[in-house]
């Protein structure tokens, strides 16, 4: 990797780390304001997949807008060098806006529990044990906590670093150009 990739890592990173923190931070207030049922799960579940999606395709993104402005040859490993920081810039750049909205509204992680806590309540399907239960094994892991967000910031550093490393590593196979066609 070469320092002329660095723009084309930093606008694509904080491009797709704004969207993703925007759309994950809305959701979370849609899963406040709907009713207790399956639906607090099973939709922004589906939403969570689709920006994980989102997200790993960075890599390819990246390698892609490069080599057609540049015309360069990236070469595979350069693509996953491109792709793993493009990952990495992500998750922390996405972290980082998370840690900074509990300043704006140091409330939402409670709220977004309570809601999951009563999605579960309205289920009607589990006993006392079976609930408490499970409020301990998602407090165990408090959303709300500095320590929780920082321990995720460094999970889906690695999950998307190498997530976009292959990504990279296909959008180099597919969009550079050969040597024979130089």
């Amino acid at each position: 990797m070469n320092n002329d990739t660095l723009p084309y890592i930093l606008r694509f990173s904080v491009i797709f780390a704004l969207v993703i923190s925007v759309i994950s931070t809305g959701l979370s207030y849609y899963m406040i304001s709907m009713e207790p049922s399956m639906t607090v799960f099973i939709i922004p579940s589906a939403i969570f997949l689709s920006l994980c999606i989102l997200g790993g395709l960075a890599g390819l993104f990246v390698v892609r807008s490069y080599v057609k402005d540049t015309e360069a040859m990236v070469k595979v490993g350069q693509g996953a060098v491109i792709g793993l920081i493009t990952g990495v810039i992500i998750a922390l750049t996405s972290g980082l806006i998370g840690i900074l909205w509990t300043f704006i509204d140091p409330t939402l992680g409670e709220r977004v529990v309570e809601a999951t806590m009563n999605a579960i309540d309205s289920m009607g399907e589990m006993d006392s044990s079976q609930r408490d239960a499970m409020v301990d094994q998602m407090m165990a892991n408090d959303p709300t906590k500095l320590s929780t967000q920082l321990m995720s910031m460094g999970v889906n550093s690695a999950v998307l670093g190498i997530v976009n490393m292959i990504t990279g590593m296909i959008g180099a196979s597919i969009f550079s150009k050969k040597e024979e066609e130089l």
